[in-house]
C-alpha cells in the first residue's frame, strides 16, 4: 500500500508532512520488526522490541514534521518568487515591444500620482504639519469680538490683554506682540526689516530660546529701556555673515541705536509670518486709558490640565465683567478662543482640499485610463491566456502574470512622479499668492514619499481589476476549441472605464469652470480707483529725526513738490493705508460733538491723505468737493467721508458740514474736522469684501509718519523708480523704500488667491480632457 501510495503522489496531491512521517516511521518500524522475527521472536514481541530500539516516536515525528515542513514551505517560496520575477521579465519584455504603450501609461501615472503628492505635500506642509514649538496643541489664538458691530474676529487692546493674563488661570502664560517694519541703517544700503515687539510672556509662551545669546530681562519691557533686540537666523546669516561676535554690536533700526543681545534659532517664525528682528514691548505709561484702542495681536499657552473650552468660558466671563466696569469701551465684546494653528491657516485650508479633491480626481481618471489601456491589451492576449491555462496555470498564477505588467507600468511611474511632484513643488512655491502661510517649507518630505507610495499601491490595485477580473470570469474553452476570440468582443468593463473617464473630467472642468468665472467676477470688480500708469512705494520717517508732526509735514511737503517735477509724472500724493493691502485702522469718532451713547457704534476706518489724492488715484467726487491746495497745516480742519460713510450715518444724504472728531491719534494731531466732500467707496481689503466706512484726514493737518507714495504717470511706471530713489535719497539717503510696483500689480495681487485656484484646477480639467 505504500508503494502504491508514493505511485500515485505522482499524479495527485502532494501530501501533508504529518502523512508523509507517519508513512515513513511505519515503514521502517515494520522492517525491523520483520528483522527481529526472523531471529525467533514472535511478532508481537519484534514489534515490541522494534518500537523499544526506535525510542520516542512521538517526539521524532514531531521533529520531522517540523523539517519538512519548513523545507515545503522555502521550496514554495522560491518556486513562487522565482516565478513571479519570470514574469516580471517577460513582462518587461513585453512592454519592451510597445513603447507606445508603456510610454503613454507610464506619463499619464506620472501625473497623476506626482501631483497627487505635490498637493498633499503642500497641504501638509501648510495645514496638517503642527506648529514647530513645544506642545503646540496648548497654544491657543486670542481675540477680542463684538459681532453685533461687524467685528467677528479684532485685535485686542493692551489694556485687556494685561487683565487676561493677570486675571486667567487657564493659562501658564500669555504674549502680545504687533508687526511693523523698521529703517534699518548703518550696514549697507538702507532697506526695510520686518521687526515684531513682543511682551514679557514670549519666550514662556512659544517655548523657544535663542540659539546664541539670551532672551530679553523684564527690565527691558519697561518704558524708556535702552533698545535691545533678537535678530534672525536669516538675518544674521545675511547681513551679519555668521559672526558669533555679533553680541553686543548695535543696530540701527528706525533711527535708534539697538543692541543686539540674541539670535534666534534657523527657521523660527511666531506664529508664522517671518520676522528680522524682534523687539520688547515697552509698556506705555497710560495704558489703563488704552482699553478701547484694539492694536494687538495675542496668544496664550494653556496649562497642563486647562481645556480650550474652559479657557473660552473664563475669558468670556472677565469680558463680561470689563463690560459692565467699562461700558463706553468694551460694551458688547467678548472674547474669541481658537487653536492658534487653525488662526495661522486661516482661509487657505478650503483651498487645498478642494485642490486635493481635484488631484484625488485627477488620479482616479488616470488609473481609469490605464486601467483601459491595459484591458484592451489584455483582450488581443487572449489566446496567450487560453496556452498558458491549458499547460496548467491556475487562475492565481494567470492574475499575477497580468498583474506583473500593471506592477511594472506603476513602479516606473512613481519613479517618473518623483520629478513631477519636485517641480511641481518648486512652481507652487514660486508662483503662490501672498499670505500663504509656511509655503516656503513645503517639501518632498518622508511622509510625502511615503503618501505618494501609499497611492502607488492603490493605484496598482485599481489598475488591476479589470483585467483580473476579465481573467477570472473568462470562458477559455472556446480559444481552445478554435472558436475564435469570441471573448475579446465582450467591452462591458471598457465601457464603465470610459463612462467613468467621462464623468471624471466633466467633474473637473465643471469645478475649473466655477472657480474661472468667480476669478473673472473678481477681477471685473470695481476697486474704486484707476490703477493704470501707477507707480506706488512704502515709506517710513524714523521718529528720532522726524519727532513731530511739523517735522513730519515739512517732509512730505518738499517730497512731494520733488516728485511732481519728475518727467513723466502728471501727479504725486501719499496715503496713509494703501487700498486693496487689507491695511485697517479704525476708530470711534463723535458727529457735532454729541457723545456717543454707550455700546453704540460709531466707527471706521482712517486714511490720511495728501491734498491730490483723490486725482492721482481717479477717484470720483460724489458730492461737496475734494482737498484742495488751501487745505493747510494751521487753518480750518477739514474732512472727507466715504459713500458707505455717508450712507451708513447720514441715511437723509446730508453729510456735508457736520463736524466730526475722531478718537484714534496715529500721530501728534487727532484727525477731525468739517466734512467737505464725499467720495466713491473704495475696496480697501479685497475685491471680494465690501468697502468699509471710512473718513479721510489731510495729512498737511495731520502728520503720519508711515505712508505710501502714488505716483500719475504719462510714462511706463516702473522706468522712474530710479528717480523716485534718488530723490528720496537727496532728501534722506538713510530713508528706505519698500513695496516698490504698480497699482496694477497691487490689483493683481488681490486677485491673486482666486486666480491661483482657476489656474490649478484648470490645469487638471486640461489634463483630465486631454487624457
Amino acid at each position: 500500500m505504500t508503494g502504491l501510495r508514493r505511485l500515485f503522489r505522482l499524479s495527485g496531491r502532494e501530501p501533508e508532512p504529518a502523512e508523509d512521517v507517519s508513512a515513513e516511521f511505519e515503514a521502517h518500524l515494520q522492517l525491523k520488526a520483520d528483522a527481529l522475527a526472523r531471529e525467533g521472536l514472535s511478532p508481537a514481541e519484534a514489534r515490541k522490541e522494534a518500537e523499544r530500539r526506535f525510542g520516542p516516536m512521538s517526539r521524532f515525528a514531531e521533529e520531522c514534521r517540523d523539517i519538512d515542513g519548513k523545507e515545503r514551505r522555502e521550496r514554495r517560496r522560491r518556486e513562487w518568487v522565482a516565478g513571479a520575477l519570470s514574469d516580471l521579465r517577460l513582462a518587461g519584455r513585453s512592454l519592451r515591444r510597445a513603447p507606445t504603450f508603456a510610454v503613454t501609461a507610464v506619463v499619464v501615472l506620472a501625473l497623476g500620482i506626482g501631483l497627487n503628492a505635490t498637493v498633499y505635500s503642500v497641504l501638509r506642509g501648510v495645514v496638517l504639519r503642527p506648529l514647530s514649538f513645544p506642545e503646540p496643541d496648548r497654544l491657543v489664538a486670542l481675540h477680542s469680538s463684538n459681532p453685533a458691530a461687524g467685528w467677528p474676529e479684532f485685535s485686542v487692546s493692551a489694556t485687556d490683554f494685561f487683565d487676561w493674563s493677570r486675571e486667567t488661570r487657564s493659562f501658564a502664560s500669555m504674549v502680545a506682540w504687533y508687526d511693523s517694519r523698521a529703517a534699518a541703517t548703518g550696514m549697507g544700503p538702507a532697506e526695510h526689516v520686518p521687526v515684531t515687539s513682543v511682551t514679557a510672556g514670549f519666550f514662556a509662551t512659544v517655548g523657544v530660546k535663542p540659539a546664541l545669546g539670551r532672551s530679553f530681562t523684564n527690565a527691558e519691557f519697561e518704558m524708556g529701556a535702552p533698545r535691545v533686540a533678537l535678530i534672525s537666523h536669516a538675518e544674521w546669516a545675511t547681513r551679519f555673515g555668521r559672526d558669533r561676535s555679533v553680541l553686543g554690536k548695535h543696530w540701527t533700526l528706525d533711527g535708534e541705536s539697538t543692541e543686539i543681545v540674541g539670535v534666534m534659532p534657523e527657521g523660527f517664525v511666531f506664529p508664522a509670518a517671518p520676522a528680522g528682528a524682534w523687539l520688547p514691548f515697552q509698556t506705555p505709561s497710560d495704558v489703563s486709558t488704552q482699553r478701547g484702542a484694539h492694536y494687538l495681536n495675542a496668544a496664550g499657552r494653556l496649562t497642563q490640565y486647562a481645556t480650550i473650552e474652559g479657557a473660552r468660558a473664563e475669558l468670556k466671563t472677565l469680558a463680561a465683567r470689563f463690560a459692565g466696569e467699562f461700558p463706553r469701551t468694551n460694551a458688547g465684546w467678548t472674547v474669541l478662543v481658537r487653536p492658534l494653528r487653525d488662526v495661522v491657516v486661516g482661509e487657505v485650508r478650503p483651498t487645498l482640499l478642494l485642490l486635493m479633491l481635484g488631484a484625488v480626481l485627477l488620479l482616479l481618471l488616470a488609473s481609469a485610463n490605464v486601467a483601459n489601456l491595459v484591458l484592451v491589451r489584455s483582450i488581443g492576449r487572449t489566446g496567450e491566456v487560453a496556452v498558458r491555462s491549458a499547460l496548467g496555470a491556475g487562475r492565481g498564477r494567470l492574475v499575477w502574470h497580468g498583474a506583473s505588467e500593471v506592477l511594472v507600468l506603476v513602479t516606473l511611474g512613481a519613479i517618473g512622479a518623483i520629478p513631477v511632484a519636485l517641480a511641481s513643488i518648486k512652481a507652487i512655491r514660486r508662483f503662490a499668492p501672498e499670505g500663504v502661510p509656511r509655503i516656503d517649507s513645503v517639501q518632498l518630505d518622508i511622509p510625502s514619499l511615503l503618501f505618494a507610495l501609499g497611492i502607488t499601491g492603490l493605484v496598482a490595485v485599481l489598475v488591476s481589476l479589470a483585467p483580473a477580473r476579465r481573467v477570472l470570469r473568462a470562458d477559455l474553452r472556446p480559444v481552445l476549441g478554435g472558436g475564435g476570440r469570441s471573448t475579446g468582443t465582450q467591452r462591458g468593463p471598457h465601457r464603465w472605464l470610459v463612462a467613468l473617464e467621462t464623468a471624471v473630467a466633466l467633474a473637473l472642468l465643471t469645478v475649473a469652470g466655477v472657480l474661472v468665472k468667480s476669478k473673472a467676477r473678481v477681477e471685473l470688480v470695481n476697486s474704486g480707483f484707476d490703477p493704470s500708469s501707477t507707480l506706488v512705494a512704502g515709506m517710513s520717517l524714523p521718529d528720532t529725526r522726524y519727532p513731530s508732526s511739523d517735522a513730519i509735514v515739512q517732509f512730505q511737503r518738499e517730497l512731494l513738490a520733488q516728485l511732481q517735477a519728475i518727467p513723466g509724472v502728471t501727479s504725486a500724493a501719499l496715503i496713509f493705508g494703501l487700498p486693496l493691502t487689507d491695511f485697517g485702522f479704525s476708530g470711534s469718532f463723535t458727529i457735532d460733538s454729541v457723545p456717543v451713547p454707550d455700546g453704540d457704534n460709531q466707527s471706521a476706518q482712517l486714511r490720511v491723505v495728501s491734498s491730490d489724492y483723490f486725482t492721482t488715484q481717479r477717484i470720483p467726487i460724489v458730492e461737496g468737493r475734494g482737498f484742495t491746495s488751501d487745505d493747510r497745516r494751521g487753518g480750518k480742519p477739514v474732512v472727507v467721508v466715504s459713500a458707505a460713510t455717508a450712507r451708513q450715518f447720514w441715511p437723509d444724504g446730508k453729510a456735508l458740514g457736520h463736524a466730526v472728531r475722531m478718537g484714534v491719534r496715529p500721530g501728534d494731531d487727532r484727525p477731525q474736522g468739517e466734512i467737505i466732500g464725499v467720495v466713491a467707496d473704495v475696496r480697501d481689503r479685497g475685491l471680494d469684501h465690501d468697502p468699509r466706512p471710512t473718513i479721510y484726514a489731510l495729512s498737511d493737518q495731520v502728520g503720519v509718519s508711515e505712508v505710501s507714495l502714488v505716483l500719475r504717470t504719462s510714462v511706463t511706471p516702473l522706468s522712474l523708480v530710479a528717480d523716485l530713489r534718488r530723490i528720496v535719497a537727496g532728501l534722506n539717503p538713510e530713508l528706505p523704500l519698500s513695496g516698490v510696483r504698480t497699482m496694477e500689480d497691487v490689483v493683481r495681487g488681490a486677485s491673486a488667491p482666486q486666480r491661483f485656484r482657476a489656474w490649478l484646477m484648470g490645469l487638471f480639467a486640461l489634463l483630465a480632457t486631454g487624457l
